[in-house]
């Protein structure tokens, strides 16, 4: 389990409550579908549909939204967290090593250990580029209460995992943090992907870093196609308009071209934006 409970009992022991409206849980990538079919066997679905689960070949998304229509319970399955740079299945490997047993509500079940839930604490407050308030006053605890030690073995588990840049990031957000970063000595150098999460929220922008970074021109040329032409089902899922028989979903097809394009040529601008900050940090 991330977050949630394990950050409140952690941070927040001065009385003041740390509210969360969903709950987290990281799971080894090559059981998402098992896991999935257990949130279905529960009542849960996903919000929309085909859309949230991504088009074949595009990026798989950090994680997947679920929802209990009856009851509004939200429930998030991820199979990596934003910021790392390794491939899920290592992600999964050493995160699930850096673990330690919680008691909740009568169940023991697994958070990350104080190292890796530190590391966490400064990775969920630079992927929105500090405009989440709670992120921010996890992040201002920490830094304030967690010991140095601790921090510093934040740092080895962000290294395995190739995280110190946004580590280093989301330190570097509050003022204090940045005295902290520079006594671990951490790299002023920002990357493309972390500079796209936190001050972009053009979620084409890092589409194009990961269309980029697709070996090959056949691969690119056919995810672009597929981003213009969905399946039936994904524009169905996308707007009401598919879901109005024939004509409806030809409309659709010939809205989503125009519809793609009008996303694409902000993304754009963002995404060369990004890789200029960072070859410019990169060279300083």
């Amino acid at each position: 389990m991330l977050k949630g409970p394990s950050i409140a009992r952690w941070l927040y022991t001065d009385g003041n409550r740390r509210h969360y409206v969903d709950s987290d849980l990281l799971v080894d990538p090559r059981l998402v579908g098992a896991a999935s079919l257990v949130l279905v066997e529960l009542n849960f679905e996903h919000p929309r549909g085909p859309v949230a689960t991504g088009l074949s070949g595009d990026r798989a998304p950090y994680a997947y939204a679920w929802i209990d229509r009856a009851t509004g319970a939200r429930f998030e399955l991820h199979r990596t967290l934003i910021g790392l740079g390794v491939p899920p299945e290592e992600a999964w490997r050493v995160l699930s090593a850096q673990t330690e047993e919680m008691l909740l509500r009568g169940e023991r079940i697994d958070v990350l250990n104080a190292p890796a839930r530190t590391m966490h604490v400064a990775l969920h407050a630079a992927q929105d580029g500090g405009r989440s308030p709670r992120a921010m006053e996890d992040l201002r605890r920490a830094i304030s209460e967690v010991p140095r030690d601790t921090w510093r073995q934040a740092k080895t588990v962000a290294e395995e995992l190739d995280a110190v840049q946004a580590l280093a990031y989301g330190l570097r957000l509050r003022s204090e943090g940045k005295d902290l970063a520079a006594t671990l000595g951490l790299s002023a150098e920002e990357s493309v992907d972390v500079l796209l999460h936190a001050e972009s929220s053009i979620s084409s922008a890092r589409g194009f870093e990961w269309l980029a970074s697709k070996p090959g021109t056949l691969p690119k040329v056919g995810l672009v196609i597929r981003k213009l032409f969905p399946p039936p089902a994904f524009m169905r899922a996308w707007t009401p308009l598919a879901r109005r028989g024939r004509l409806g979903l030809s409309l659709a097809y010939l809205w989503r071209p125009l519809w793609v394009c009008g996303q694409a040529i902000p993304g754009l601008v963002a995404w060369l934006s990004a890789r200029r900050r960072a070859r410019h940090t990169s060279d300083e």
